[in-house]
């Protein structure tokens, strides 16, 4: 489904409830299929009418859309104006997609310890270290605290003068063997989306009690 829900828009799954909770419209949307994700990713949106504010926790959403205590309403939708709805959380769900797209903060994930470390793999500057080459793949994923903890004494031995950089390479190269790390297919980067492009797999409106 690739549509934008309107006042005349028509979702298998759509419905409208009075609730005591905050209300506010509920959206399950989908991006499109791309490398690495098949069926495209999901993401769930629920835009509160009064704060106009923002929820994306699954947790807390299943709480608002959560049936008991509610009824379904006739007469539909009222002043609601789910166009506007849909666009705020639309907006919130391309910019989240996006940033995933971005090779830049891919990288932030292995942490600064390890991408000093692999920086110092790479660097022609330093020395050959035995297995360096066969070491460097594996750190191109983020790894566990333990082994970032033993790059950051590695590091912090080099500041210290403790250590040579060149020294410090192949501390690195052991930490990797200690470790048993093995270079990781990294996954492809999901593609760029735009408000478009999104499938809305169901929405429903949680629409203040009634006296």
């Amino acid at each position: 489904m690739r549509a934008r829900p309107s006042a005349s828009y028509a979702s298998p799954g759509e419905s409208a409830r009075a609730s005591a909770r905050p209300p506010g419209v509920f959206f399950a949307i989908r991006t499109p299929r791309s490398p690495g994700e098949e069926d495209g990713r999901r993401y769930w949106r629920y835009v509160e009418l009064e704060a106009g504010e923002l929820e994306t926790s699954d947790l807390e959403i299943l709480c608002r859309i959560d049936p008991t205590g509610a009824h379904p309403v006739a007469d539909g939708l009222g002043e609601i104006d789910l166009e506007v709805t849909w666009q705020r959380a639309a907006a919130d769900v391309v910019a989240d997609h996006n940033r995933r797209t971005d090779v830049r903060e891919e990288q932030e994930t292995i942490g600064p310890r390890q991408r000093w470390a692999l920086d110092v793999l790479r660097d022609p500057s330093v020395a050959y270290a035995p297995g360096a080459e066969e070491a460097e793949p594996a750190l191109s994923v983020g790894r566990s605290s333990a082994v970032r903890k033993a790059f950051g004494a590695i590091e912090a031995s080099v500041h210290a003068d403790k250590l040579t950089i060149d020294e410090a390479a192949g501390a690195i190269v052991d930490v990797i063997e200690h470790f048993g790390l093995q270079a990781v297919e990294e996954p492809p980067l999901p593609q760029r989306v735009t408000v478009n492009d999104l499938g809305v797999v169901c929405w429903m409106a949680v629409l203040p009690s009634r006296a």
